[in-house]
């Protein structure tokens, strides 16, 4: 059951978000070898986001969460792989950071 959060300043449509967020959610399955079925992806966007003290460009910061510890294989593949799919809307690589959230059975919670 991983999780995706991306929050980015950048304003963007709903389409562009679903896009983002179905992608986003493809990719994780792909880089975890899961199925896409147990993946969650939430993009929000228009946040205030400082990056390096600059608040005018866009910018975007990605939390991926999952049951286990991240291989640096699959760090360095979503890395990659997500700031390619936010720069194709607009958000530069060098503005985005990726946080890799690996957690116990016993921090989640589901039915």
């Amino acid at each position: 059951m991983p999780a995706i959060r991306i929050v980015t300043s950048a304003k963007l449509n709903d389409h562009f978000k679903q896009n983002i967020a179905q992608e986003a959610s493809l990719i994780c399955a792909k880089t975890l070898g899961k199925p896409v079925s147990v993946v969650e992806t939430i993009v929000v966007d228009g946040a205030t986001i400082a990056f390096g003290g600059d608040c005018a460009q866009p910018a975007a910061f990605v939390n991926i969460g999952q049951i286990g510890e991240f291989t640096e294989e699959q760090r360095q593949s979503f890395t990659q792989s997500y700031c390619a799919l936010l720069a194709q809307h607009g958000i530069p690589a060098k503005r985005i950071y990726l946080h890799f959230s690996g957690e116990t059975r016993d921090k989640w919670g589901w039915l």
